[in-house]
C-alpha cells in the first residue's frame, strides 16, 4: 500500500501500483513498458541492483510473482537503457532481442529469429533508447539481419529497418518475375502488418499504465502518426 509522510494513503500511487502489478502478471506484456513502470516506481539506483533483488523488491512492493519471460523483457530492457552493446556487440543483440520478444535468454544465438520478431525487437531498442542519426548498429550486427532476412527468404526492407540497411539488389530474373516479386511484396507486407499490430498493443498497454510522476500522454503523442 503506497502510504505518504501523513500516513494515509497515496490514491495516485496505489492505482499505479495496481496498474502495474496487472501488467507484471501478464506475459504479454512488452519489457518496454514493464520497465517504464518501475522506473515510476523504484529509485534510481535499481538500475544496479542484482537480479534477485529486483525479482524480491517486485514481489515486495506489488505482492505479485512475476513471469520469467516477462522478468527476462525487463531485464533486456534495461541492459538496453544502460549500456550500448545492444548496438556494438553481435551476441547481446541477439540475446536481448530474444528476451524483448518473450524467448528467454536462452535461446541459441545461432537459432534465426522470425522477421516480423526480428524487426519488433529492433522497434522496441529504439523506442528505448532512441538512436541519433550518427548512432546505429554496428556492421556486423547490420550484417546479421540481413543474412537473417535472406535465410528466411525476405527480399525487400521491413519499414522499421529501413534506416539501418542498405536497399537490396535484385537480380533480373527475380525483378522480371511478376509472381516473385509479388511474393517477396507479401512477405513484407505481413511483416510491416505484424509489427503494426504490436505496436497497437504496446500502445494500449502503456495507455493502461499509471504513473506517480508525469503521465503516459506525451509518449503516446510521440506515435499518434505512426499508421
Amino acid at each position: 500500500m503506497a502510504i505518504n509522510r501523513t500516513g494515509t494513503i497515496n490514491p495516485k500511487a496505489h492505482q499505479a501500483r495496481r496498474a502495474l502489478a496487472q501488467l507484471l502478471s501478464q506475459p504479454a506484456t512488452y519489457g518496454s513498458v514493464a520497465f517504464l513502470g518501475l522506473c515510476d516506481l523504484f529509485p534510481p539506483e535499481w538500475f544496479q541492483w542484482e537480479p534477485k533483488t529486483v525479482q524480491l523488491e517486485i514481489a515486495s512492493e506489488l505482492n505479485v510473482k512475476i513471469e520469467p519471460d516477462v522478468f527476462d523483457k525487463i531485464m533486456a530492457a534495461r541492459e538496453v537503457v544502460t549500456s550500448d552493446a545492444v548496438f556494438n556487440e553481435l551476441p547481446v543483440f541477439i540475446t536481448l532481442c530474444n528476451a524483448l520478444n518473450g524467448d528467454g535468454v536462452d535461446t541459441p544465438v545461432a537459432q534465426p529469429m522470425e522477421p516480423a520478431d526480428l524487426s519488433w525487437a529492433v522497434l522496441e531498442i529504439c523506442l528505448l533508447y532512441p538512436p541519433t542519426e550518427k548512432e546505429t548498429f554496428s556492421e556486423e550486427i547490420i550484417g546479421y539481419i540481413e543474412e537473417t532476412l535472406k535465410w528466411m527468404g525476405v527480399r525487400g526492407l521491413p519499414n522499421v529497418l529501413v534506416n539501418f540497411l542498405p536497399e537490396p539488389m535484385f537480380d533480373d530474373a527475380q525483378a522480371t518475375d511478376p509472381d516473385t516479386m509479388e511474393g517477396f511484396f507479401t512477405k513484407l507486407t505481413d511483416i510491416n502488418d505484424e509489427v503494426l499490430s504490436n505496436l497497437a498493443a504496446w500502445r494500449y498497454q502503456l495507455s493502461q499504465l499509471k504513473l506517480t510522476e508525469g503521465t503516459t500522454e506525451s509518449i503516446l503523442e510521440m506515435f499518434e502518426k505512426v499508421k
